[in-house]
């Protein structure tokens, strides 16, 4: 069991991108034989995944 989720994303600026809008996203890439594009983020409450979820899809949309 864990309080996180990690995924990965061709968005390698992810992390930053969301910082910008007061979300923490873990950039994993310097973890031992994991690469770039790697990101880990806490499970909260349903208020606050909201927010990271419409987070992450406008940094995600701002590429497209």
């Amino acid at each position: 069991d864990a309080n996180f989720i990690m995924f990965y994303s061709y968005d390698k600026k992810l992390a930053e991108k969301n910082e910008s809008q007061g979300i923490l996203i873990r950039d994993c890439s310097n973890f031992s034989g994991i690469g770039k594009g790697w990101y880990r983020i806490a499970v909260k409450q349903r208020e606050q995944n909201e927010r990271l979820i419409a987070a992450v899809k406008k940094a995600l949309e701002e590429d497209i």
